[in-house]
């Protein structure tokens, strides 16, 4: 995931997920309804951070001015979009247990606009 040059503390604000794009892979069943597996979402993420005020005008329009922090720093945030990778355990019909692995870059739609 591209972030702007120059920011800095970056925090995950909000996660919007595409529910249409719930995968999930197998990757392993086991005796008794054990199942492993790994399960992906597609989302867009907003992201807070802080960075230089020079930093700040080149990056402008990507990121948006959330708060004048002082004469030399300011708060923005910023939209991108990620996909999220999940570990996944599931026993017989019980709940699913997920465990963040971590992100890739979000698959193509093939229906999206270049």
């Amino acid at each position: 995931m591209e972030l702007p040059p120059g920011l800095m503390d970056l925090t995950i604000e909000g996660i919007t997920p595409d529910i249409e794009s719930i995968v999930w892979d197998t990757v392993e069943e086991y005796e008794y309804g054990l199942v492993l597996g790994q399960v992906t979402v597609d989302t867009e993420l907003m992201l807070e951070g802080v960075m230089h005020k020079s930093d700040y005008y080149l990056a402008k329009p990507d990121v948006q001015l959330s708060e004048d922090l002082n004469d030399h720093m300011v708060e923005v945030s910023l939209y991108r979009s990620a996909q999220l990778v999940f570990d996944a355990r599931r026993e017989s019909e019980e709940a699913v247990e997920l465990q963040f692995r971590g992100t890739n870059a979000p698959e193509s739609n093939p229906h999206d606009p270049m």
